[in-house]
Formats: structure tokens, sequence, C-alpha cells
């Protein structure tokens, strides 16, 4: 094995190596100051790794007709920190599931037809991402409560599979790499300590790099301004309960829901009741539960959520 890295920022490549590596990977004498520029950027700035802690927040994780998994709540968040990133580096975006992968990457189409400006943003399962890289990589981890157990693309001790997948994630960062997980479910559930992602929690947890979900949700107001070019006039409204079909295998239903967080001027409030209604009755033709998420106090705007399970 070559035991010198020429990507990623060293505290990245230290990590892997006392995990994966067994302490014999080393770093090139100038990474350090190579991707310092990435590590002063934000999301979470002058962190090299970083983690969003969705604990206490109504995040819910749903499982697909073929078995994948889907978080919409997760999927939301972790993209409102791909977008703050993408004004400042390349991003890519990393989860376990086909079906989280689909949404984000349906979210990321939308994103970028709505501001032809942005960066492409990669969205893709561990697989699908290998032999990439790119400047700051976000994990979104997806399960949490509504599954009795993480699945075993997280948790798989059996030849290294889960371990294995983890270090491919983390090693396609060259400067920055941000864990997005319900850490308070993930605790519940007892990981073995020998997974990386476990290790990695632990070494994020009680550091100003492991954002609460309240300081989340503060940063997902303050990028409204980018999601809100998903909806660029009144007379689109009817785009905020669209819900789209992506044939499978199975033919199950997957869903998207956009814009997934927005600002409702007064005069926008009398659209609130159809687009509801417009929801509720898509759903019933996918024989699908719609849940309406509360506002939260935490948000000066209105937020408006909606969740087909």
């Amino acid at each position: 094995m070559l035991d010198t890295q020429y990507r990623m920022q060293p505290d990245i490549a230290e990590f892997a190596s006392q995990t994966m590596y067994r302490g014999l990977l080393h770093s090139a004498p100038d990474m350090a100051q190579k991707r310092q520029d990435i590590v002063k950027l934000g999301p979470i700035a002058d962190a090299t790794m970083a983690f969003a802690d969705l604990s206490g927040m109504m995040s819910v994780c749903t499982k697909t007709g073929n078995g994948s998994r889907t978080n919409v709540l997760s999927a939301l968040l972790s993209f409102s920190l791909a977008l703050e990133a993408d004004e400042h580096c390349e991003v890519g975006m990393i989860t376990p599931y086909h079906a989280q992968a689909r949404l984000l990457h349906a979210m990321a189409r939308d994103a970028a037809s709505a501001n032809p400006k942005l960066k492409p943003i990669s969205c893709a399962t561990v697989h699908q991402f290998q032999g990439s890289e790119k400047d700051m990589i976000l994990y979104d981890a997806v399960d949490c409560y509504r599954m009795p157990y993480p699945g075993l693309l997280l948790t798989s001790t059996g030849n290294g599979y889960a371990n294995r997948l983890y270090n491919v994630a983390l090693t396609r960062a060259r400067g920055k790499f941000i864990g997005v997980a319900n850490i308070a479910y993930m605790d519940n559930k007892n990981l073995s300590g020998n997974l990386m992602f476990a290790r990695m929690i632990e070494s994020q947890r009680g550091k100003p790099s492991c954002l609460s979900g309240q300081v989340l949700l503060q940063a997902c107001a303050a990028s409204s301004d980018r999601m809100m070019r998903f909806l660029t006039a009144a007379t689109e409204a009817g785009n905020f309960c669209r819900i789209l079909r992506a044939p499978s295998r199975k033919s199950e239903s997957i869903f998207r829901i956009g814009p997934w967080r927005m600002h409702f001027p007064s005069n926008w409030q009398p659209l609130c009741r159809p687009q509801k209604e417009m929801a509720l009755k898509s759903a019933s033709g996918l024989r699908r539960n719609v849940i309406f998420l509360p506002d939260s106090k935490h948000l000066q705007s209105r937020t408006v959520l909606l969740q087909i399970l």
C-alpha cells in the first residue's frame, strides 16, 4: 500500500489512518497548507471534521418499497449546508442509501435550475462516489427513529463492510468533512465501538464543531434566500406540493416535495390551504400519508414541511 497521501487535509488522513490503516497512512508535508483555505470556509468554519446533530428534531426515517431508506428533514438540512458551501468550493453529498441519493440529487437539480450560477453539487451513494473527490463532503447518514435499528450499510462489522464504506466517504474530502446524523438515536442503538462512524461521533461529541439541532435550524434559516429560488413567483406556487414519481425495478413511489422550506408573504397565505389539499389528494393517489410538521419557534419565518410516509 502507498503510505503517503496527497489529497486530504492531514487531520482527515490521520483519522482514517488510525481507524482504518493501523497508523500506516501519512500525509505529504505541504498538505495542511494546501487545504487551509477550504478548512476556513463555512459551514462550520475552521473545522476540518464536523457533525450536524439532528437529535431532538422531528426527523423521520422511512423505508421505500425496495428496502432503501429516506429522511426528508435530514436531506433538507444537509442540502442547506451544501448550498452555503457551494458559494465557495466544490461540494459532494454522500449517503448510504439510493433513495436518499435520489432525493438529494433532485434537490440539487432544482437548485441548479433555479439558480444557474450555482456550482454543480454531486449527490450519490458511497459506491457511486468511489474514485471521485471534492473540496467538501457532506455525509447524510439518514437513519433515525421509525427504524428499529440503523441499516447494515452503517453498522455491519462483517469483513469491515461498514468501515470500508465510511472510509470511502471520508477520504473523498480534500479539506472538510461534515457528517449529518441523529446522534441520540445512534447512542440508543449501541453502535459498535469498532465502527469508524461511531468513533467519529465520539471524537466530535461536545466540540464546537458538533452543531446542535437548534444551531442547525438557524443555519437553515440563514440560507433561506437561496432556498427561496425554488419558487420565483406566486404563480408558480403549485410547485410547493409537487410530488414526483421515480421509476424503479419494483415501481415504488419515490417522492420529492419542493421547495422544502420557504417564506410566505402575507398575500400568499391564502395559497396554503389549496396547496395542502393538493398534497393530500396526491398522497392519497399514491396510498401514502401526509404529515404537516409545525412551524419551529426557532425560526422567524413561517416554515412548512410535508412528509409523505
